[in-house]
């Protein structure tokens, strides 16, 4: 059996409506929290068809997880992360057998039938911009889409590294008009967290109240999962920010001033 496939099961037992009605709950409760300003949701896992969700969920639509989204009366857009260094060496993807600059389009192109909706593309860990990633990035501005550079950090994920003129600053701001932002990428190392912490940076700086959610189903639970910022998996003094009242600030002296 392959990644792809899904499987018949003799009887089932997950409640599609529940999952959506929760989710969409948890969902528009954290975008509360942000308004005036954007929530960027960083999308882990299989988003558009999950078919190991499937597998291991009896009952589990695998097509149900957009409908979270579609189903919440709220503007929002897409913004898909890449790794330069990738594009760059056209990495292979196991999964698929395909090469990674394959992949993307075609992952994107899925991304824009399901959601038609602003796109945006960020990518990351760019060193210096190779005739590979200019050619890359001309191809998606000459089809409208907004394209930004964001750098590699030295010394990332240290917050004296990441927070000021040679972090985040110096990275390329995409714009945002929707409270939802969705942040997605192709694979493993596209940089979905660290384009959250950059365009979060930004925001604050501009006095906008954005904030940061995760969204991943995971087997041993499938209560709603959009968790407390970051808190849930990284340590928030490692990267320089906390969260206070429910809002996203950056901390001691790299904290972002409002002016």
């Amino acid at each position: 059996m392959n990644s792809t496939e899904i499987i018949e099961h003799k009887e089932l037992g997950f409640d599609n409506q529940k999952y959506l009605m929760l989710q969409q709950e948890a969902l528009t409760k954290r975008l509360e929290k942000f308004k005036g300003g954007t929530l960027y949701l960083e999308i882990g896992g299989k988003f558009l068809y999950d078919p190991h969700a499937q597998r291991v969920l009896p009952g589990f639509n695998p097509s149900v997880k957009p409908e979270i989204v579609k189903n919440i009366n709220t503007p929002y857009e897409l913004l898909f992360c890449v790794n330069a260094e990738d594009i760059q060496n056209n990495r292979m993807l196991n999964n698929h057998n395909e090469a990674y600059l394959d992949a993307i389009w075609r992952i994107m192109k899925e991304y824009q039938e399901t959601f038609p909706v602003k796109f945006s593309v960020a990518i990351n860990m760019v060193r210096d911009v190779t005739s590979e990633l200019s050619s890359f990035a001309t191809k998606l501005r000459d089809s409208q889409v907004q394209v930004a550079y964001r750098y590699i950090i030295d010394g990332y994920p240290d917050p004296k590294a990441a927070v000021g003129p040679l972090g985040y600053e110096k990275d390329e701001f995409i714009e945002t008009n929707a409270p939802l932002v969705l942040v997605i990428g192709p694979a493993s190392n596209s940089g979905k967290l660290s384009t959250c912490l950059g365009q979060l940076y930004h925001d604050i700086k501009q006095g906008k109240n954005s904030g940061y959610a995760k969204y991943e189903l995971t087997v041993s639970q499938v209560e709603p999962l959009f968790d407390s910022v970051i808190r849930t998996y990284y340590k928030l003094d490692e990267l320089g920010i906390k969260e206070v009242d429910g809002q996203i600030v950056f901390i001691d002296n790299m904290e972002v001033s409002h002016e």
